[in-house]
């Protein structure tokens, strides 16, 4: 006689995998949103001391910035806040 399978237990077996595994991508996705979070801290940190050292204030900074060619299209960029 052939031996009956549990597939209700390893479905849920399954699930249960899958749950885990979900939480665990939540959990790095949250870690590495505090390490950019941090990056973006630190970058913005190390250009003010720059701004210090170099005596540019943060509206010289946003004039300089507006002056330089917009990357994407070739036209002059404007700064907005925000």
């Amino acid at each position: 006689m052939a031996r009956a399978v549990n597939y209700e237990g390893k479905i849920n077996q399954l699930r249960e995998k899958i749950e885990k595994k979900q939480n665990e991508i939540k959990n790095l996705r949250t870690k590495m949103a505090e390490l950019e979070a941090k990056q973006d801290n630190q970058d913005v940190n190390v250009l003010a001391s720059i701004m210090r050292e170099k005596g540019i204030s943060a509206q010289a900074l946003m004039d300089m910035l507006n002056q330089m060619p917009n990357t994407d299209n070739g036209q002059q960029g404007e700064y907005h806040e925000g």
